[in-house]
């Protein structure tokens, strides 16, 4: 079971669990790799040099380079990689369905140019072999570890199938692989193991060359208006489209794909438990996060605790907005004894737009806790000197202490 990380076939796991280890797994099969790129001199190279020398076929279909990823395919002379070009026609799908009509080898796996084979699964094919004699891998999807540049795992994408000309992509982007079976395309099983791919693509300053978040943006709405119903298309919207659709927009699509009743609002008694439930769930919380709407997001917090519980969303969502909440009072607070202090004590006078006392008794209280609100809300050479100022009061004071002891720490003054 070590080279398992899920599966959702029982009958598969039940297989797996009752094999001979001693079995020997026939490896005279052939597997091709196939990969769509578009300006990826970046990387096209690593990737190649990660899976040159384990697959027998490499497909390769170039939508429209222009920087110099076709000279760096030229560049790899041997028989086994094919490139083909295809214009693009803002439509994943439609070409990596036309990959496959190319691939001849018994299996395909499906690489982005952006990934490269971890040097710990360069003898995947002995895994491969294992599924291989699966009496159902014809209508299994497997799914390699695909572990991102900044450690976030992923291990539920298909890309490893039979080329038995049963399976086809649909949708514009995140495109989804379906399985044809009695008489319709349906979703396949999905089997987990343990191959690892190295992804990098999502890096900030890549994302932001190659526009991908405004591309996704396009072709998300586009897959919405074509399969409306689907809520995997729905998901990757919200998961993009932050800065673009409003909070209602996202509640909207919420209340229409997860609840049972409409009219009777988000609370966990009225949802209905889908594969995207918990995900879409979670967009909208994190939402609620960058509008600010933060007691929102707290009760969104709890119903995906009851959900999946002890998941790191929640425990994120929840504090974020306390911790958000927090700063957002301290900010009030500062702000209000300010415009008191201004209006309240004609000994006052401003620096750098903050108010003291000139050392009269009355209004430390005050100036006492503009040092806080000050500490709290990043002003902390502000704080010291408020502190230093009233040095000798509230000494006894819970809070005091509490900065007193920070202060200490970080700065090595009391």
């Amino acid at each position: 079971m070590e080279n398992i990380t899920f599966s959702r076939d029982t009958v598969f796991v039940n297989w797996i669990a009752n094999l001979d280890r001693r079995h020997f797994f026939d490896e005279n099969f052939t597997i091709a790799a196939v990969i769509i790129v578009k300006d990826e001199e970046r990387c096209i190279a690593r990737c190649l040099d990660s899976i040159n020398d384990y697959f027998d076929e490499i497909v390769i279909i170039d939508t429209g380079s222009k920087d110099d990823t076709l000279n760096i395919l030229d560049s790899y002379s041997n028989n086994k990689i094919m490139v083909l070009e295809k214009k693009w026609e803002d439509d994943f799908s439609y070409v990596r369905n036309e990959s496959l009509k190319t691939v001849k080898s018994d299996w395909i796996f499906v690489i982005d140019a952006d990934e490269y084979l971890d040097e710990n699964s360069y003898d995947f094919k002995k895994i491969i072999a294992m599924i291989n004699a699966y009496s159902d891998a014809d209508k299994n999807v497997f799914c390699p570890i695909i572990i991102d540049y900044d450690g976030n795992v992923s291990i539920s994408v298909p890309r490893i199938f039979k080329n038995n000309n049963r399976f086809k992509y649909f949708g514009r982007v995140h495109e989804e692989l379906r399985v044809y079976e009695q008489e319709r395309f349906s979703l396949p099983l999905k089997i987990g193991l343990n191959i690892i791919l190295r992804h990098d693509g999502y890096k900030k300053d890549i994302i932001e060359k190659k526009e991908k978040y405004k591309r996704n943006i396009r072709l998300d709405l586009i897959n919405v208006e074509e399969e409306p119903d689907n809520p995997r298309w729905v998901y990757f919207l919200l998961r993009e489209a932050k800065t673009t659709l409003s909070l209602q927009e996202y509640k909207n699509y919420i209340t229409k794909h997860i609840l049972k009743n409409q009219n009777a609002g988000i609370v966990i008694d009225n949802i209905n438990d889908g594969e995207y439930t918990y995900g879409l769930l979670a967009q909208y919380a994190y939402k609620c996060l960058f509008d600010g709407f933060f007691s929102v997001a707290i009760d969104m917090a709890k119903i995906l605790d009851e959900l999946m519980p002890n998941n790191s969303d929640s425990v994120y969502i929840e504090n974020y907005a306390n911790i958000a909440t927090c700063k957002q009072l301290e900010k009030e607070c500062l702000r209000k004894l300010v415009v008191y202090r201004k209006n309240n004590n004609n000994n006052s006078i401003a620096t750098d737009g903050m108010l003291h006392s000139e050392g009269n008794s009355e209004g430390k209280h005050i100036d006492y806790l503009l040092g806080c609100a000050l500490f709290d809300t990043g002003h902390i050479s502000r704080a010291i000197d408020y502190f230093d100022y009233l040095k000798g009061y509230f000494e006894s004071d819970y809070l005091f202490n509490y900065y007193r002891e920070f202060f200490s720490i970080v700065f090595g003054k009391v």
